[in-house]
């Protein structure tokens, strides 16, 4: 029987829709997959039974039916709702949509507001029959739960598979390329290899990540994108400009991948329904090491680490690295010490001082309110590290003398004292609900008390933690002679203090307060 439509135009139109998901697409890359061209031979030929104009054919081929913005199906609507058609007509309910949302949103009520009849052929579904609605809500219900269990076990599927660190991802790292005899192994890009080492070499020499990637682009190095559209990868590329940023650079020195490591899991989808991702806490990553051959050592990206951690910092102009960054530390009160870079007006000459942030941000915790020189820190440095190299190194034999014992003896004092003083302050917070109960003090002051003694102890209990790290580190470096050995062999003649002396030589700074003669006392922790 013909339709009439909202318009008053007496028609029987039919659109014919044809959708698979990409799972079940042909496995030879045909453009059609041979169930899509079945779908559409059943589809038409049932028209033509009907004596029913085909309007037009919508096929999205490969997309899940959970998705709302496949285009074909977007267009058929819009047909649909400017009156072009009056029936629509597909294999079944599934191929319209698995989403009981959108079949109530468009079988339940825009079709029937738009005068669309809806047909689905194998299941028997037609909007002119009694028990319409039901049938539908039924078929979307089974439908969802069918993707909604298979979505689970994909998502188990790929859970087992990065526990045991077999690599899911669908794009590989730059530097490595898939496994031919195991596309969930990888294997180094011997194109490319030499680039890796070249950044974390360049790296932890002390460039900064945007001289590393002004060198790169210099050089006429593709960039991981373009690299990889080179390689006929179907990656699309967040970066279009075709070239090396920081942010690219910090991705490959951040990246685990390059000692071996598969670590995934950092994001996940909401639901089933959505394609959004979520970020996953880093402590909660799927991290599996020695699962594929590395590319740099163990000691190069544990140096990058360390110094990417100590969040050395460029000048926005200047683009100078402070190779103290991280490293020195107020000796009143314990706080790090920022650096502020200023320029002489008459000579443009470029200089920095240290100054403590508590003093700074006025605490009145802290009275260390005078700066102290970038270079005069730095030379203090370079007199001690020679000193030593003078003192315990003959050149000729390279006899070293162990200088660990004395740090090692520095940070047990240091947590003998702050085990002492945690011990009194606990001794204190224990005893404090019983001057509360036996009126000693009023229930103010307990709270007060409190919260100032558990403030004590939470600040003592990150020093103790953090000598106990030193003492471990120092004990270490005193079984380890042949580090000390190679390293002043390495800085036998040092006539200049960068980045990477400061992170082989220096622990730690601390910078106490000018005396009344002007004069300051400036402890220098030294790694060897």
């Amino acid at each position: 029987m013909p339709h009439c439509t909202k318009k008053g135009i007496i028609m029987n139109s039919a659109a014919i829709y044809v959708r698979l998901g990409e799972e079940d697409m042909d496995k030879q890359g045909n453009i059609d997959s041979k169930s899509i061209i079945n779908q559409k031979e059943m589809l038409i030929t049932y028209c033509n039974e009907h004596e029913w104009n085909i309007y037009d054919i919508y096929c999205d081929d490969g997309i899940t039916g959970m998705e709302r913005d496949r285009p074909e199906f977007q267009r058929m609507l819009a047909d649909c709702e400017s009156g072009k058609v009056n029936i629509v007509i597909c294999k079944d309910q599934s191929r319209f949509a698995r989403d009981k949302i959108l079949v109530t949103e468009y079988l339940q009520t825009k079709f029937m507001v738009w005068g669309i009849r809806f047909i689905g052929v194998a299941d028997n579904v037609d909007s002119t029959s009694g028990y319409y609605l039901e049938q539908t809500d039924m078929n979307g219900m089974l439908n969802e739960w069918y993707v909604r269990n298979i979505s689970g076990k994909i998502n188990s599927t790929l859970d087992s598979m990065r526990k045991m660190g077999r690599f899911c991802g669908p794009f590989v790292p730059y530097g490595y390329v898939r496994d031919p005899a195991d596309k969930n192994h990888l294997i180094p890009d011997e194109d490319v290899r030499e680039n890796i080492i070249m950044i974390f070499n360049e790296y932890n020499s002390g460039k900064s990540m945007k001289d590393i990637a002004l060198m790169l682009n210099q050089k006429g190095i593709p960039c991981p994108s373009v690299y990889k559209k080179m390689k006929g990868s179907a990656f699309c590329p967040r970066n279009t400009h075709g070239e090396w940023t920081v942010a690219g650079v910090q991705a490959i020195v951040n990246n685990e991948a390059y000692i071996g490591s598969v670590v995934q899991g950092k994001t996940k989808k909401r639901s089933y329904r959505s394609k959004e991702l979520t970020f996953v806490p880093k402590e909660d990553w799927v991290r599996v090491p020695n699962k594929h051959e590395p590319i740099i050592t163990p000691e190069m990206w544990a140096k990058a680490q360390a110094r990417h951690n100590n969040v050395a910092r460029s000048g926005r102009k200047r683009h100078t690295v402070c190779p103290l960054a991280g490293k020195v530390f107020c000796a009143v009160c314990g706080e790090s010490m920022n650096r502020r870079v200023s320029t002489h007006k008459k000579n443009g000459t470029i200089y920095y001082a240290m100054y403590c942030t508590s003093a700074y941000e006025g605490k009145t915790t802290c009275g260390n309110s005078h700066s102290v020189s970038g270079k005069e820190l730095e030379k203090a440095c370079l007199d001690a590290i020679n000193g030593v190299i003078r003192s315990y190194c003959d050149c000729d034999s390279l006899t070293i003398s162990d200088m660990q014992e004395r740090s090692l003896k520095q940070y047990s004092s240091q947590k003998k004292q702050a085990q002492q003083q945690y011990d009194k302050i606990q001794s204190r917070l224990d005893n404090l609900y019983s001057d509360k109960l036996d009126g000693i003090i009023s229930a103010d002051e307990y709270l007060r008390y409190k919260d100032k003694y558990s403030a004590e102890l939470e600040k003592l209990s990150s020093q103790l933690e953090s000598l106990d790290n030193k003492i471990t580190e120092a004990e270490q470096r005193m079984k380890d002679g042949e580090y000390r050995q190679q390293l002043i062999q390495k800085y036998s003649d040092l006539k200049e203090f960068d980045l990477a002396v400061a992170d082989d030589f220096i622990e730690s700074i601390y910078v106490g307060d000018l005396t009344e003669n002007g004069e300051r006392e400036i402890h220098i922790n030294l790694k060897v």
